[in-house]
């Protein structure tokens, strides 16, 4: 959970009519009226190809716009001396290179090429800000190591240091958990909430992992078809159907939400399915499994497969499934009550079930269970 917040100033960031790509004539998105204030970790999200990389280099000053403006601060991003915007935008690309044998204290130390000298000597100010960084970032143990040597996870933590060290109040990062474990992402990206919400920065950051940005993000930039950006809370754009409309296509359809439904969910027609049992883990992720193998939840609370009426009309076989302490019990009509004590079983044994009824919208393939006449 993040500690208490740094008190806003300032204007953050805004941008006006802003247009991104690069010919004039075919530009990937035009005219964002975007904004964030500073303290905000802001998620920048959108298939492949939508403009996430160039928006964030024209938000960091590495590409000119095609039209409009990118300020931060009040100050016109683009018409900065190299020097000014180094002190005010802090980069993170997606792909490092790093000269070989470069230790992370070297790395880290690089962050403070806008405050030294001609000769680049660190001052007393500067080695405590490198410290400070390593210690927020969780490396300091990793100080003396060649940059070479770290895991995916530890070279993007000295990479984020860097920025840090480089104190700049707006911090821009393309991809900062790509290639990583679920942890790994997990973990770099509540350290960049931290860092916003503890520090007064902005944090902008494309991801392509709608759980991430769903999850940590006080604000998400949402790239849809047909040249579009939306901007909210990701809760906002999951209420007004946005993120599941950016990412569907056909034969892959999203949530509200951007949880992923399976392809299979209109193969299952003439079983209706109903789920019963105490709200809980054991529950959800049964809803969760049944709606991945073609059964999604039905109006009445009941898991009702895809083309079946929810209330076991004409053609359709009903079943209930009652979840309980570990077990689930089937009971059909014509078949007893079979009892199974997975949920990999339940869902094999469901697809026999369909498959001998004339569904074969999936493989069988339960294991062992477990039938008690009725």
């Amino acid at each position: 959970m993040s500690g208490p917040r740094t008190p806003r100033t300032g204007t953050g960031l805004v941008t006006e009519r802003l247009s991104i790509g690069y010919h004039p004539r075919r530009p990937l998105v035009k005219d964002l009226e975007l904004e964030a204030p500073p303290g905000d970790l802001v998620a920048v999200v959108g298939p492949n190809g939508s403009g996430k990389s160039t928006l964030l280099r024209v938000l960091a000053g590495l590409q000119a716009p095609l039209d409009g403006h990118v300020s931060f601060e009040g100050l016109d991003i683009h018409h900065l001396d190299p020097a000014a915007r180094a002190r005010l935008v802090g980069i993170g690309l997606s792909h490092h290179e790093t000269p070989p044998h470069l230790r992370v204290r070297e790395l880290v130390s690089l962050g403070r090429y806008p405050y030294t000298s001609w000769f680049g000597g660190l001052s007393e100010t500067d080695r405590r800000t490198v410290d400070e960084a390593l210690t927020t970032t969780g490396i300091s143990a990793l100080a003396d190591r060649e940059v070479a040597t770290l895991s995916d996870g530890e070279a993007q933590k000295a990479h984020i240091a860097r920025g840090v060290a480089q104190e700049a109040p707006l911090l821009v990062l393309d991809e900062p958990t790509a290639y990583l474990d679920v942890t790994s992402r997990f973990e770099i990206t509540h350290m960049l909430r931290e860092l916003a919400h503890r520090e007064g920065r902005l944090v902008v950051f494309s991801t392509h992992d709608l759980a991430i940005a769903r999850e940590t993000a006080d604000r998400m930039w949402l790239f849809m078809p047909a040249e579009r950006l939306v901007q909210g809370a990701p809760e906002d754009l999951a209420l007004g159907g946005m993120i599941r409309e950016a990412f569907s296509r056909r034969g892959v359809s999203f949530s509200e939400d951007g949880s992923p439904l399976s392809p299979s969910a209109a193969e299952r027609p003439g079983l209706t399915v109903e789920l019963h049992g105490p709200e809980g883990p054991e529950l959800h992720w049964t809803r969760r499994a049944l709606r991945r193998a073609g059964f999604s939840e039905g109006a009445t609370g009941a898991a009702t497969s895809a083309g079946g009426d929810g209330a076991g009309g004409a053609g359709s076989h009903r079943i209930r499934i009652t979840v309980s302490e570990g077990r689930w019990s089937m009971e059909a009509s014509d078949a007893g009550v079979i009892e199974v004590e997975s949920i990999l079983e339940l869902v094999g044994r469901l697809r026999e079930i369909g498959d001998s009824r004339g569904d074969r919208g999936g493989d069988s393939g339960a294991g062992d269970q477990r039938t008690r006449p009725q």
